[in-house]
């Protein structure tokens, strides 16, 4: 994490296992939307992108431990932002439901569409 930069799938890996550790101290979940540079990073068809941006709406309480995180690699306080949400389609939902079965992405599928994935459901998230 050179400079602030994310430069693979393993950091961005590395940051969501450290902070499912901070959520589950603090007894709480998050489920973030990947979407566009970092999604690209994790799928590797990009070098380096400085933030993760999330489809969904990052709560206020999850922020501090969003920090903490941040802070420890020296990332921007933005380093994961949800700053996305506003492309969310209205409607969309995302309570539990029962999930088609797990399929690997294509590596021709648009940058766009979203990986959706829990702090404590990324082991399914590794396995695209």
């Amino acid at each position: 994490m050179a400079h602030g930069l994310l430069t693979d799938r393993a950091e961005l890996e590395s940051l969501f296992d450290e902070l499912a550790a901070e959520l589950e101290r603090l007894g709480t979940s998050a489920e973030i939307v990947v979407v566009g540079g970092s999604w690209m990073l994790w799928h590797a068809h990009r070098s380096s992108t400085r933030d993760v941006d999330s489809a969904r709406r990052i709560a206020a309480e999850i922020v501090e431990a969003v920090d903490r995180v941040g802070a420890r690699h020296v990332l921007s306080s933005a380093w994961l932002n949800d700053d996305a949400a506003g492309t969310r389609p209205q409607g969309l939902t995302t309570e539990e439901r029962p999930r088609p079965p797990r399929r690997r992405i294509p590596d021709h599928q648009p940058a766009t569409e979203p990986i959706v994935g829990s702090a404590f459901r990324f082991e399914q998230l590794r396995a695209l």
